[in-house]
């Protein structure tokens, strides 16, 4: 990938999906590489277009599925700096609080964003309840089941296309028209105008 970077005269190469993680656990890849920050920036971006869309306040609490991932480690760094709104952590490793920090928040407006894994969010759906918005991150997108859970409970659901832009055979479904979080570039470091693709599911 590097020869083929050089060839065509690229500024950047990134790896999408699961690539990035499996690179940083083999040491080929630096902890914090740019493909975890371009996510995060992304995600930062998704979160403030879904707050101006659906018209909830800045400190609207945050819960975070996959809070200890790979980007959600990263991203949590950044919430707690800003310190704008209330953040749940949620991870396998502590799963157990999810219901408790549900009751603290039962009834009231909520952001869930969901950078765990597939089928994960099935798993927390039930849970939830209408006032609470779905940010997914994850791929693929929620599926019907899950978008089924949600409807019924009026929970809404949006779904993080990826960054505006081309793509050389395009990306199918849910992800038409964007480029991948993870293989994007940072606003002001790319070229052309830098915006972020959120989809309503639900």
């Amino acid at each position: 990938m590097e020869s083929l970077c050089q060839t065509i005269g690229a500024q950047q190469k990134t790896f999408a999906g699961i690539l990035p993680g499996v690179f940083v656990s083999r040491g080929i890849l630096p902890a914090n590489p740019p493909e975890n920050r371009a996510t995060v920036v992304a995600v930062l971006h998704a979160l403030d277009k879904l707050r101006i869309t659906t018209g909830l306040d800045i400190a609207t609490p945050l819960v975070v599925l996959g809070a200890f991932g790979f980007v959600g480690k990263e991203l949590l760094k950044v919430l707690e700096a800003e310190a704008t709104a209330p953040v749940y952590p949620v991870d396998l490793h502590n799963r157990e609080s999810f219901a408790v920090m549900m009751e603290e928040l039962r009834g009231k407006p909520a952001i869930v964003l969901n950078l765990s894994k597939k089928g994960a969010l099935r798993k927390y759906v039930r849970h939830l309840w209408s006032g609470v918005v779905v940010l997914n991150e994850v791929y693929p997108e929620p599926g019907k089941e899950e978008l089924r859970l949600m409807h019924e409970t009026g929970v809404l659901c949006w779904h993080l296309v990826g960054i505006k832009g081309t793509a050389w055979p395009p990306f199918p479904g849910a992800y038409h028209g964007g480029i991948p979080c993870c293989a994007s570039w940072l606003p002001g470091e790319g070229d052309g105008e830098y915006e972020v693709i959120i989809e309503r599911k639900v």
